[in-house]
Order: structure tokens, then sequence, then C-alpha cells
């Protein structure tokens, strides 16, 4: 299992501080899917403080490495 599902199966059962640990890990070999959650996290507030800023410079990133849906929530945010 590579680290960036690995980091969305922590993700998604809201164990937010090791998914933010692990999508780092995953973000340093460039996942997209990585960057996409992150910045959900950011986005929410969860396992870190909400941070607009923080959460659009994750989507653009995202969205510049293919993630279609980082689209949407850049618009929607910037």
């Amino acid at each position: 299992q590579s680290r960036s599902s690995a980091a969305s199966d922590v993700y998604k059962r809201q164990d937010y501080d090791k998914a933010m640990k692990l999508l780092m890990g995953a973000i340093d070999r460039n996942y997209p899917d990585a960057y996409f959650l992150v910045a959900e996290m950011y986005e929410k507030g969860r396992g870190t403080q909400k941070d607009k800023a923080t959460a659009l410079e994750f989507y653009r990133q995202a969205k510049l490495l293919g993630v279609q849906a980082a689209a949407a929530k850049i618009e929607r945010l910037d």
C-alpha cells in the first residue's frame, strides 16, 4: 500500500494528526491527492488550525498536479 493511500485511509477514519504526518510524507514524494487532502484539512481545521491561505496553496499545487476537484475548491475559496 502506498503512503498516499495509507494516509487517505487514516484520513477517512478521522485520525487527522496521523493523517497529517502521513500526508506530509506523501507530499515530499509529490503525490497529487496528498496535496488535496492537506488542503482540505487546512480549509476545515482538521488536525490543524483553519488556514484559508495555506489551504489555497495546497489546492493550487494539487490542481497543477492534475487533481481536477481542486479547481472548484480554489474558485470557491479565492
